[in-house]
């Protein structure tokens, strides 16, 4: 019998000391979005801090120290979904000194 999988929606983004982007917080529409900007100005960033809590790593395979900002001590990242009217939160940080953790809907889950 094939798994039956569950479509889910990000509808929040929020980042804090994310490689390049200033730090901010996002509700993404339904309908979804279009990022346009010149080179380098943090389109493929912003795709990375959406991708970071699925994940839970880079997918530019970059170690979580290289992509907090330059002169940080580490990062969050906090996704919203939604599925099948269940919204749910992921948070994700990192830092130089106390490492990393993963927290969804407030608990800390078993690894």
């Amino acid at each position: 019998k094939p798994a039956k999988f569950q479509a889910m929606r990000a509808v929040r983004l929020a980042a804090r000391g994310f490689r390049n982007l200033a730090d901010f917080e996002l509700d993404l529409p339904p309908a979804g979005g279009v990022f346009l900007g010149p080179n380098g100005h943090g389109k493929t960033s912003l795709l990375e801090a959406l991708y970071y809590p699925v994940l839970f790593r880079s997918f530019r395979a970059a170690a979580d120290q290289d992509v907090a900002c330059w002169d940080g001590l580490g990062f969050g990242i906090t996704l919203g979904i939604d599925g099948d009217g269940r919204q749910a939160t992921g948070d994700r940080r990192s830092s130089r000194q106390a490492g990393r953790s993963l927290v969804a809907d407030h608990l800390i889950p078993d690894r």
